[in-house]
């Protein structure tokens, strides 16, 4: 044996020192209240240490069962009592659940488990010095984890500290570069107003001036009037005459240099377009994972520092695929029936035609005349609309491109309805004027929700309704705004942008994205369902002017246009690399 290994195991032996001569007591005379009365003898089959009165007893009611004595009985006790049975030692070990039990746990509580075994025989082979210096070096590594993990806290909360405060340091620096410009701006101003002061200044001294000369002549003429002759007055109001003549000129030529005066209107103008978020800079924080020597987690903070940015997420731009439909009138409204067949309403005629995008037939199906005048029309599914009628009805007819074919069902009505929208087999009924609201109805006809929007300031004339694909929302085009409603009423949100002027015309496709006509824009845009994003998709690079009605069909990637005045639609075919761009304004 080397010295080394001499010393390690000495100190093992010194460190786990366990054999400790214990005397096992009988088990009957301790749950008689005998403590310490040693035990003489051991049965196999009852797994119990007996006296030597109690052995003799226990041999005589039980002669079958296998006695060993004091020196054979097994010396490895585990004098430690039942959690769940303080009166019973514990004597076996569960290998599958990995608990001690007793002798009533072992029948109550492991019938089934097969690795259940007497104590002192599971641990003949066990090497109770190898077993605690592996449990001792694995707490020593635990220590060691744990002093290591807290140097990288430690280490961490002093990076986050030094990201803190060069993050507030880049702040302070662009604040400080801001509120300069600022002063610049400022400063700039208020030279402006010391010119134009300095111009209205000499104008008003010399009103002054005037307005002096003008009283001291009137009271000259009146003190003459009273106190001389005619003759002394002939002259003074000759010399009156020449002296007012004089003022009057000052004047005209004072009101010709104050026309021609100029005062400044001052118009600030950010570099870029108005910033949808009032902040200059925004704070990013990137994740990364660390080695041992660094946090779990650290923080990076990014400052982007502008007064506006525009960020482009694109898929490269691709002209769209398009041809135009010539029209013998203006659609007012356009829905699908099939996949190569339009139905619109003609603008203030009221009536309906079909219109095969394929081939750009069109033809009249329904007027006036022959039975009812339409308001709004709008898809329940393929070769299926309901129209809303001037005279109170939403009726639901069969239609191919040829004619009106079947007859559904009608629905009563009772106020004359702007525009008709449906998802879910709920109709969506927007009622225009001075008492605007909104109805539902069920498909027998029952009124579900009335609900006012009157008295929303952000709602001034409502054009056209969308409802989202679970009819949980409501959308509204109006006057320069989309306008996102909650079943209630509620508003709870409105898209606005600069480049998208009088929306008109609205479509929604499955997902809940809306295509909005600009119609004084001369463009569509796309908006998210939740109004967080929206851009434009067709303009008037595109051939858009007044565009009035729009649809789509989502598996094609169509969206077919029809613009006032034009008496035509336009078709576009989206490509699936059509460009996003989004305007952030940080």
């Amino acid at each position: 044996m080397t010295e080394g290994t001499e010393t390690a195991s000495k100190t093992d032996t010194k460190v786990y020192e366990l054999d400790e001569e214990m005397e096992m007591f009988c088990e009957f005379c301790y749950k008689d209240g005998k403590q310490n009365q040693p035990a003489d003898g051991f049965c196999v089959e009852c797994v119990t240490y007996f006296c030597a009165t109690c052995l003799n007893y226990h041999e005589k009611f039980h002669p079958n069962h296998t006695q060993q004595d004091k020196d054979k009985m097994p010396q490895d006790f585990y004098i430690q009592t039942c959690s769940q049975h303080s009166d019973a030692l514990i004597k076996f070990y569960c290998l599958t659940c990995e608990t001690t039990a007793c002798s009533t746990s072992r029948v109550n509580d492991h019938e089934h488990c097969e690795e259940i075994h007497h104590l002192p025989q599971l641990v003949k082979d066990f090497d109770k010095i190898k077993e605690l210096v592996d449990i001792k070096n694995a707490i020593e590594e635990a220590e060691k984890e744990v002093d290591a993990i807290e140097l990288i806290v430690d280490g961490g909360m002093e990076k986050i500290k030094q990201y803190n405060n060069e993050a507030k340091c880049a702040l302070k620096k662009d604040r400080k570069e801001i509120n300069e410009l600022f002063d610049e701006l400022e400063n700039e101003v208020n030279d402006v107003e010391t010119l134009d002061s300095e111009n209205l200044e000499m104008v008003e001294g010399n009103i002054i001036l005037t307005k002096a000369k003008i009283k001291t002549l009137k009271s000259q003429i009146e003190n003459k009037i009273v106190d001389i002759t005619r003759s002394e007055v002939f002259v003074a109001a000759k010399e009156a005459k020449m002296k007012s003549q004089s003022i009057l000129n000052n004047l005209k030529d004072t009101r010709t240099h104050l026309e021609e005066t100029e005062i400044s209107k001052y118009v600030y103008v950010p570099t870029k377009k108005t910033p949808q978020d009032s902040r200059h800079g925004k704070l990013t924080a990137h994740k990364e994972k660390v080695k041992n020597d660094k946090l779990l987690v650290w923080l990076l903070v990014v400052l982007l520092s502008a007064l506006t940015i525009d960020i482009f997420l694109i898929h490269f731009e691709t002209s769209p695929e398009s041809h135009e439909i010539k029209l013998s009138f203006d659609p007012q409204q356009l829905c699908y029936i099939s996949k190569e067949n339009l139905l619109a309403i003609a603008f203030s005629q009221n009536t309906l035609h079909t219109i095969n995008i394929t081939d750009g037939r069109h033809n009249e199906i329904l007027n006036g005349r022959r039975a009812y005048t339409s308001t709004s029309i709008t898809t329940m599914k393929d070769n299926m609309v309901a129209i809303l009628s001037s005279d109170g009805y939403i009726l639901m007819h069969d239609v191919t491109y040829t004619n009106v074919k079947k007859y559904r069902q009608s629905i009563y009505v009772p106020k004359h309805g702007q525009h008709i929208a449906y998802s879910n087999n709920i109709f969506y009924i927007l009622y225009g004027g001075e008492e605007r609201h909104i109805e539902s109805y069920n498909m027998n006809g029952q009124l579900l929700t009335n609900i006012p929007i009157w008295n929303k300031f952000q709602i001034i004339s409502p054009w056209n309704i969308a409802v989202s694909p679970n009819n949980n929302i409501i959308y509204l085009t109006d006057s320069d705004l989309v306008i996102m409603l909650t079943m209630d009423g509620t508003v709870q949100g409105y898209f606005r942008h600069i480049d998208l002027i009088r929306p008109i015309g609205m479509a929604i496709d499955t997902a809940g994205n809306l295509y909005v006509c600009g119609y004084v824009s001369n463009n569509v845009f796309k908006i998210s369902p939740d109004f967080s994003h929206g851009y434009e998709i067709l303009g008037k690079r595109h051939g858009l002017n007044r565009p009035f009605s729009i649809t789509q069909n989502e598996k094609e990637n169509e969206l077919p246009v029809g613009s006032f005045g034009r008496k035509s639609i336009q078709v576009f075919k989206l490509s699936q690399t059509w460009f996003q761009y989004i305007r952030s304004f940080f």
